[in-house]
């Protein structure tokens, strides 16, 4: 019984030590940082709305990476977590600062959805005008 416990135990050890830090996946930062933009694009600028099929295509797609990455549930949970989240909003604003918008003003939001939206981005894939 002991030699199977550390049979076991050699296993599994590797197993655990495998486990990947799904936050550090630009595939999936880059998913959740479009989502985080489109919405303060949506509740900022009266507007730009989130498209449902723009939003749906979306997670189809990061679902996809996820299932594709092999990611298991544990390892996705983080993705809910609050300091993962705090860190995508502070990247979101600073990407709408650094195209010199102001994330605090709707016109600045309304600018920087529109530009978006032209350009056939990620982020503007998931807006539509209202």
């Amino acid at each position: 019984m002991r030699k199977l416990i550390l049979i076991s135990a050699a296993v599994l050890m590797p197993l655990a030590a495998q486990a990947r830090d799904i936050t550090a996946d630009e595939s999936v930062r880059g998913f959740v940082t479009t989502s985080v933009l489109a919405a303060k694009v949506a509740q900022g600028c009266k507007k730009i709305s989130v498209s449902t099929e723009g939003l749906l295509a979306l997670q189809l797609d990061v679902t996809a990476h996820i299932e594709a990455e092999n990611y298991t549930v544990e390892e996705a949970a983080p993705l809910q977590d609050a300091a993962f989240n705090a860190e995508i909003e502070e990247a979101a604003v600073a990407q709408i600062k650094e195209r010199g918008f102001d994330p605090q003003k709707a016109k600045d939001l309304c600018a920087f959805g529109t530009e978006e939206m032209t350009k056939g981005s990620p982020v503007g894939a998931v807006l539509e005008s209202r």
